[in-house]
This record gives C-alpha cells, sequence and structure tokens, in this order.
C-alpha cells in the first residue's frame, strides 16, 4: 500500500514593511518608462512614414521620367522611320527620273528638299512644348539632311553627264541615220569626227567609245554601199538586164531581201517571185516554200497549180530544176504527163501519187524489169526520135536548127538518164522519159569552138547567159598562146574543148584543150609539168570586164538613185557598159 505524505502545516505569510516598500516603488517607475517609449516608437513610425512617402514620390517620379523617355523615344523612331521613308522615296523617284531635261531635273531635286524641309517644320511645331523632344527630332533631322542632300547631289552629277552623253549619242544616231540613208554623207562624216572630239575632250565618252563609233561608222557606209549595189543589181535582174550565179549563196540573199521588200507593194507578188526565178535562175526562198508546202499537202488545185508553175520555171530555165528535191519533181513529172487531158485537178493529182505509190512499191530488179521490157524500149526509140524533132524545132533550143549532127552520145546519154530515173529514183517510165528529156536539153547544145558540132556541156549552154560567147573564143586564145610556144594567133578551128564530166554536174563545167598535131591526131594541151590543161571561161577576167570595172566605181561616189542617175548621165555611160559595171560592182554571176 502507498504511503500518504506528511504535510507540513500552515505557512504564515511574512508581514514585514520592507517588501511593500520596494514593490511601490518599482510600480511608480514603470508608467514613465511607457509613456517615454511610446513617444519614442511614436517618433520612428512618423520618420518612417515620411521616408516611405519620400521614396515613393521619388520612385513615381522615376517612373514618369522612364515613361516619358520612353514616349521621346517612341516619337523620334516614328519621325524617324517616316522621314526616312520621305527621303527613299525622293531618292528613288529622282533616280527614275530621265536625265534628257536637266533642267527640269534641278527644279525636282530642290521641290523634294522643300517638301522634306517642310514635313520637318510640320512635326516640330506639334513638339513645340516638349523641349527635349523638339531637340531630338531636330538632330535627326540635321544628321540624316546631309546624306540626303549627299546623294541628291551625287544623283544630280550623274544625271548631268548621262545627260551630256546621252546628247552626245543622239547626235551620233542623227549622224549614222544620215549616211545610212545616203544624204550628204562627207557633212556627216564631219560632223562625227566633231562629236567625238568635243565628248573626249569633256571626258563624257573615252578613246574606246570613239573607236568603237569610228568602226560602226565605216561598217554603216559599207553596209549602204552594198545595200545600193544590191539594190541597183536586183532592178536590172528583175528587169532581165543581167544575171546572178545561182550557186552563191550571197546570192540567194540578195533575191531574198529584194523580194520581200518589193512584194510588200506589189499587187502580185506570186507573179513577181515567178519572173525573178526565172531571169535570175535563183527561186525566192519564201516562194520556194510555198510551192513546195502546196504541192506536198495543198489542196489538188493548189498542188496541180504549184506543179504547172514548176514546170514552166524549168521549161524557161531548166538550171532551176537543181533547187527542188528529186521527190518533187517525180511528183511534178507524173502531173507533167497528164495535163493535157483535162482531166478535174483531183483526178490528176490521185492518178499521179497512185502510180508513184505503185512504183516506189517495186524493188530494184522489177523497175529494172520495166525499164528492159521490149514494148517500153520500143516506145523509148519512138521518143527519142520526138525528141531529136524536138530539140530542132523547140522555141528556146533553136541552137539545134545548124546543120550540126546530134551524135550517138545523145542517145546513150537520154536512155541511160531514162534507166536511172526508173531503177534508182522510183520514177514511173512515163515520167522518167519527162526528166531525161528536161536534163538533156538542160546539158546539151551546140558549140561553134573548134568544129561546129552538138556537145554535152557546150560552153554557150552553161556560159552563155553573159550575152555572145566571143569572149569565150578570146579567152581560150589567151589560154593556148601562154601554154604553146609558137602561138601567137592560134587558129581556133584546130581547138576543141572536151568537158570534164564532174564539173557538168557541178552546172560550171571545166574543159581539156584538144588540138590536131601535125599527124592530124588529137591530143591534150599540156602544161610545163606534163599535165592537161584546164580551162575554165570566166567573163569576170575578160579585158571587156575590166573596163567595165572602171564604170562601175561611179556607184561609190554616190549613194543614192538620184545622184546615181545624174553621175551616169553627165557621163554619157551606154545601158550596155552600165549592166556589166553593176554586173561587177554587185560581185554576181561567178567568181572573178
Amino acid at each position: 500500500m502507498v504511503a500518504i505524505p506528511k504535510s507540513f502545516g500552515v505557512i504564515q505569510r511574512p508581514t514585514t514593511q520592507t517588501g511593500q516598500a520596494e514593490v511601490n516603488s518599482s510600480y511608480n517607475q514603470i508608467l514613465p518608462n511607457a509613456i517615454s517609449n511610446l513617444g519614442s516608437q511614436v517618433q520612428n513610425a512618423s520618420f518612417q512614414l515620411r521616408q516611405q512617402q519620400a521614396q515613393e514620390e521619388f520612385l513615381l517620379q522615376k517612373q514618369q521620367q522612364k515613361q516619358q523617355e520612353a514616349f521621346n523615344a517612341a516619337q523620334v523612331l516614328d519621325f524617324k522611320t517616316r522621314l526616312s521613308k520621305i527621303d527613299n522615296e525622293a531618292e528613288l523617284n529622282y533616280k527614275n527620273l530621265p536625265s534628257s531635261n536637266i533642267n527640269e531635273v534641278d527644279k525636282i531635286k530642290n521641290t523634294l528638299l522643300e517638301n522634306r524641309k517642310n514635313f520637318v517644320n510640320q512635326e516640330s511645331e506639334k513638339f513645340k512644348n516638349n523641349p527635349t523632344l523638339l531637340n531630338l527630332i531636330q538632330q535627326q533631322a540635321n544628321t540624316s539632311s546631309v546624306d540626303i542632300e549627299n546623294n541628291l547631289a551625287t544623283e544630280y552629277s550623274r544625271k548631268q553627264k548621262d545627260f551630256g552623253v546621252n546628247k552626245i549619242y543622239e547626235s551620233i544616231y542623227n549622224v549614222n541615220t544620215q549616211i545610212a540613208s545616203g544624204r550628204n554623207v562627207a557633212n556627216a562624216k564631219k560632223t562625227l569626227d566633231e562629236t567625238l572630239q568635243f565628248g573626249l575632250r569633256s571626258g563624257l565618252i573615252d578613246m574606246k567609245d570613239v573607236i568603237r563609233e569610228k568602226e560602226k561608222q565605216q561598217q554603216l557606209v559599207k553596209q549602204r554601199e552594198k545595200e545600193l549595189e544590191e539594190k541597183v543589181a536586183f532592178n536590172t535582174v528583175i528587169n532581165k538586164k543581167t544575171y546572178l550565179d545561182p550557186n552563191n549563196s550571197r546570192n540567194q540573199k540578195i533575191i531574198d531581201s529584194n523580194f520581200a521588200k518589193s512584194a510588200q507593194t506589189n499587187k502580185n507578188p506570186e507573179q513577181l517571185a515567178f519572173d525573178l526565178s526565172v531571169n535570175t535562175g535563183i527561186i525566192p526562198s519564201q516562194f520556194k516554200n510555198v510551192l513546195s508546202g502546196r504541192l506536198a499537202i495543198g489542196s489538188p488545185k493548189e498542188q496541180l497549180q504549184s506543179a504547172k508553175d514548176i514546170i514552166d520555171m524549168v521549161k524557161r530555165t531548166p538550171s532551176l530544176e537543181n533547187q527542188f528535191t528529186s521527190d518533187e519533181l517525180k511528183f511534178v513529172n507524173e502531173i507533167k504527163g497528164n495535163l493535157e487531158i483535162n482531166l478535174p485537178a483531183e483526178q490528176i493529182v490521185k492518178y499521179a501519187r497512185d502510180n508513184l505509190s505503185k512504183i516506189s512499191s517495186l524493188d530494184k530488179k522489177a523497175r529494172n524489169d520495166l525499164y528492159e521490157n521490149k514494148d517500153y524500149k520500143k516506145q523509148l526509140d519512138k521518143n527519142y526520135k520526138d525528141l531529136q524533132s524536138k530539140l530542132r524545132d523547140e522555141a528556146g533550143f533553136d541552137m539545134f536548127k545548124t546543120k550540126a549532127e546530134i551524135p550517138p552520145q545523145l542517145e546513150l546519154h537520154y536512155k541511160q538518164l531514162v534507166k536511172n530515173a526508173i531503177v534508182s529514183d522510183g520514177m514511173t517510165p512515163e515520167g522518167a522519159i519527162r526528166t531525161a528529156e528536161d536534163k538533156i536539153k538542160k546539158e546539151w547544145a551546140i558549140t561553134s569552138i573548134g568544129a561546129k558540132r552538138v556537145q554535152r556541156g557546150a560552153p554557150e549552154a552553161f556560159y552563155g547567159i553573159y550575152g555572145n560567147t566571143d569572149w569565150i573564143k578570146g579567152q581560150l586564145s589567151n589560154t593556148i598562146t601562154t601554154y604553146e610556144l609558137n602561138a601567137e594567133k592560134p587558129k581556133l578551128d584546130n581547138y576543141a574543148l572536151e568537158p570534164i564530166p564532174q564539173s557538168i554536174i557541178n552546172n560550171k563545167p571545166s574543159y581539156y584543150i584538144q588540138k590536131q598535131n601535125q599527124y592530124g591526131m588529137s591530143e591534150f594541151l599540156m602544161d610545163s609539168k606534163n599535165q592537161p590543161v584546164i580551162f575554165t571561161p570566166n567573163f569576170f577576167k575578160t579585158e571587156e570586164a575590166k573596163k567595165a570595172r572602171e564604170k562601175y566605181d561611179l556607184l561609190n561616189k554616190s549613194l543614192n538613185d538620184e545622184e546615181l542617175l545624174n553621175e551616169l548621165k553627165n557621163k554619157n555611160f551606154s545601158q550596155e557598159k552600165l549592166d556589166s559595171a553593176i554586173l561587177l560592182g554587185s560581185k554576181l554571176g561567178g567568181n572573178r
């Protein structure tokens, strides 16, 4: 069991006076101290409050200052952006101004700067109550003003130079136009020299420009002379005064360019092209394309008309045949055989196409069998006899009206042409006969050089287009004299020209010279190397041509038709001499 603690009894409260006095004394000090402490705390709180208010006012001022600075910065940026836009547009517009009117350009420059100044003044007026912002704006305006004024001044200087250069080249252009038109060329050349010298002295052009323009002027003069030569040559050609060399590519260009110009004003350009082709031996490319196009894909009537044109052209000028393809000639020859039947165009074209299709489907052996057929051989013999009669009687081939015998070689050539046309070229038997006849008429003629005889490649057939052929005899005589030791005046009856076969194909025959020796035998004229002398007639090496060349020089002294005619009239030139001069000067008709 737990024991209960013992009690100590009642304890008596102290009653002494000393303890009570001490308590009263401490109590009396507490109140003043509390009041004193409270005053200090109030004073501290008031100080802290004032300090906090001052700090808040400072922060507010700072914030307001920052806001004002931001506002000013935004306004300056906006001003700078708009001013920059105005400056950029001003520079761009100023650069795009033509320099042709330099006085107007200067006025516009001043106007642009004045517009800029007005903009700056308007913006400054808005912020006159904000000195700081006003100062910033004016500083920005003054800084950029230097750049825009310098840029416009630089551009103005460039335009001044452009203006001067343009005036230089405007003058050069006018001079070149004057030269090209042939008006007072000498004065035009003088003006050009003065213009170039002025430009060089003023620094507007350099020496490279001078050299280039002088070369251009020389080319213009040459071009003008060339155009005049071609124009005069073309006019004489179209009037049947002279002939062109169909193998010369330059002559093709002359025909093409002049036909294009003439066709624009001619009421019947196709007739013009036809006449030009027959007279010159060169078909204008544009007309050739029309003929070939109609022949290939035209309507039956167009195909028939195109074939008739080609037939008529080749009949008048056989060399034109060379300017058509073999397929075109085959088709034309097939049509030619049925023109006199007076069938509708559709039937004639269909019949020709069908015949060519049949013959082309056969191989060479089958086509050769057609040629070797006995009935066809009889027909061929009959046609050859008809050809002999045609050669003696046909208009335009009257050189065969003389008593010169037709040699057996002509018959061999004729039949070989027929065979090649059928077997190799795929022509119908009837078309082959017509083709062979056309080629015989083109290559065979009677020659009066040496013993009078019918000859393939006779000079009269290929070189007779320059008029009479006495010049050929004169040139041949000079050639013989060069190689014969004792032939001061050779008798041409003792000489003959033997054509080189390959040269006939090229339409410019060259010849071996045959002579009779002391024993009456025929032999070739040999050169110092014991090689046969080759003779090629060349009209442009004759004395007649050399004299005509001097007359032609008058063409170069005048650059328009009126001056040319006056000059020719004053010199009393004959038309014959003029034609020869034109022929030479325009470099037409062959080599020289």
